[in-house]
């Protein structure tokens, strides 16, 4: 099964936070979901590495680049961020025992998709960061380069700290945002919803 996300289409925002900040374009680009039961309940708690009885998979995806343009002073060259943001095809993995029919199956598709809502808050919250962050920055501005010179100079940038910076930020506020909806507590009362459901 899979279903199309309808929080957020593709957003482009070009976001600068005062006069004279560092320009920068965000895009949040289209994603979606789907449900799947490749695996048996054993099988998908040894891969989950934990007493989940289902859970979902997310391949987060940063892209980070600069556009390049002539700056106001002749021979000055003005760089922009670039940051593409994306989750791709969330994947929500239910036991195979259990059929698309049951209420054990409605239920845990239930918790899950708030996993994948969760997912995308922590996407949204980043490209907001991203783009404060960067706004708040000096125009980075060139002279005395050639476009070769800068996008060399600005990838370094980018490999060695912007990048691991954002990610870093992107998977504390997504363990921050899930972690409350696997509390025990919280996944008693779903169970209940079931008769006679045993999850152990």
């Amino acid at each position: 099964m899979r279903g199309i996300l309808l929080t957020v289409a593709a957003v482009t925002t070009a976001f600068s936070a005062f006069a004279g900040g560092q320009d920068v374009l965000v895009t949040i680009e289209p994603h979606d979901y789907e449900v799947r039961q490749d695996y048996s309940q054993r099988a998908l708690t040894s891969l989950s590495g934990s007493r989940a009885l289902a859970f979902t998979s997310t391949r987060f995806g940063l892209g980070l680049s600069y556009d390049l343009s002539r700056g106001q002073e002749p021979g000055h060259i003005v760089a922009v961020l670039n940051a593409r943001l994306n989750t791709g095809r969330q994947q929500i993995q239910i036991p195979a025992e259990y059929s698309p029919e049951s209420c054990e199956y409605h239920v845990l598709v239930e918790h899950e998709l708030k996993h994948v809502q969760r997912n995308i808050q922590a996407m949204i919250w980043l490209k907001e960061q991203i783009e404060r962050e960067e706004a708040s920055k000096p125009t980075q501005e060139f002279a005395g380069k050639t476009p070769d010179e800068v996008v060399d100079l600005l990838q370094v940038q980018l490999d060695k700290s912007k990048k691991k910076y954002y990610l870093k930020k992107y998977s504390e506020m997504r363990r921050q945002l899930n972690e409350p909806l696997d509390d025990e507590s919280a996944r008693a009362g779903e169970y209940g919803k079931c008769h006679n459901w045993r999850t152990r």
